[in-house]
This record gives structure tokens, sequence and C-alpha cells, in this order.
């Protein structure tokens, strides 16, 4: 087997496993919507006597259920970002860990995949938008002075 044929196989067995590894944060993605979903959840339940303080000083249902989406979309974003960042200082640590052992690699970034990634994160942030939904709804609903009585 030449270099360039030995090159192509270990091209071509690396890309199969980022494949693997891109269907694996596909699903990583359906895990942290639920994820979102339950955390803002959590917040609200937690947060009752605090968001029953933001409405009786004047705080809208609207703006309530507005802070809440931001808070999802938010949590969704760095999430995302923070993945990506964190991801691409760990493979570049790796080439050159690799490079300081003998080797002669270059770090590549798969421009194309990361845009695809990110567009899964926008629509990720827009799932996560719409996993608020429910939680707002339920922060908005609980009157006011019963919100202050909770302990």
């Amino acid at each position: 087997m030449d270099r360039a044929a030995y090159k192509k196989m270990l091209t071509g067995t690396v890309d199969m496993l980022l494949a693997f590894i891109t269907a694996l944060l596909g699903l990583a993605v359906v895990i942290a919507l639920v994820g979102v979903a339950n955390t803002l959840t959590l917040s609200v339940v937690e947060r009752t006597r605090e968001n029953g303080v933001l409405r009786a000083v004047g705080l809208t249902r609207g703006r309530m259920r507005a802070m809440l989406a931001v808070e999802a979309v938010l949590m969704s974003l760095v999430g995302a970002l923070l993945g990506i960042g964190l991801g691409a200082a760990v493979g570049a640590g790796a080439v050159g860990f690799l490079n300081g052992l003998g080797g002669e690699f270059t770090l590549v970034l798969p421009w194309r995949r990361l845009g695809l990634i990110l567009g899964v994160a926008a629509v990720a942030a827009v799932a996560a938008l719409l996993a608020s939904v429910l939680p707002s709804r339920r922060a908005v609903s609980r009157p006011v002075v019963e919100a202050l009585g909770t302990e």
C-alpha cells in the first residue's frame, strides 16, 4: 500500500468516525432540549416567589414570558457555542500533542460540518423557545398574592 492509499484509508476511517459522532451530537441535542425544558420548569417552580415579586412590582405577563424565553434561548446557544469552542480547543491541543511526539499533523476545522452544527444549534434555540411555553404559562398563571405566599 503506497502513501496515498494509506492516507485515503485513514481519511475514510476518520470521516466515518466523524459521521458517527455527528449522529451522536444529534441525539445529544434532543436530550439537551429535554434538559432545557426540565431546567426551565424547575426554575419556575423554585423561583415562584421571585416571579411573584417581579409581577407585584409591575412586570407584565408578556414580559415574564419573554424573560423565560430569553433564558431558554441563552441556555441552548451558550451550550452550543461553548461545545464548538471547547471541541476546537481540544482538537488543537491533540494536534499539538501529536506534533510534539514527532508527527506532522495540521489542524483542519471542518467548516461545513461546524456550520451544520451551528444550524442545528439555531434549530435547538427555536425548539428551546418552544419548550419555554409551558413553564412560562405556569409562571404567569399563578396569582401574584399566591406566588408571594409560597416558601
